[in-house]
């Protein structure tokens, strides 16, 4: 959006909020952290309720909204930060072990093995995750599971 189209926006808010059968709303920023914006905003059909005592506990009010939306933010950062972390986990998983079956048929360090699967990933075009469990998929046992994946 732009200064312009948002002022005109604004300006066609009242309206709005009367043809749908508002007569007052109370509107309070939020203090949240930095990068994330909210209000908490009222509406009443009735006028003059917003009266300075009312104004007041609504302040009070946000204080503790803003302290609980920060926190659900907070869960929710930490909910999908986890869900990333047990993806990565899996990965590497089924990375190594690819690994240890390179090493145990070509004799060769786990360094070297990285490398062999890493030169299959550029020639397939594939993650090094979905080469190495392509081919755990063809072994006996398939790709192994994780620990966190059997209690989650």
């Amino acid at each position: 959006l732009n200064a312009r189209s948002l002022d005109k926006r604004w300006d066609e808010y009242p309206a709005t909020l009367r043809a749908a059968g508002f007569r007052s709303a109370f509107a309070v920023p939020l203090p949240l952290e930095r990068g994330y914006r909210a209000a908490l905003t009222l509406y009443t059909a009735e006028t003059n309720v917003f009266t300075p005592v009312v104004a007041a506990e609504v302040l009070a009010f946000s204080v503790v909204a803003a302290k609980s939306l920060v926190l659900a933010l907070q869960v929710r950062a930490g909910l999908a930060q986890s869900a990333d972390l047990r993806a990565a986990m899996a990965g590497r998983t089924a990375i190594n072990t690819a690994c240890g079956v390179i090493m145990g048929q070509n004799q060769c360090s786990y360094d070297a093995a990285v490398q062999i699967l890493t030169a299959a990933s550029s020639e397939q075009n594939l993650t090094l995750r979905d080469v190495a469990e392509g081919m755990l998929s063809t072994l006996q046992g398939g790709v192994p599971t994780t620990h966190f994946q059997h209690r989650a």
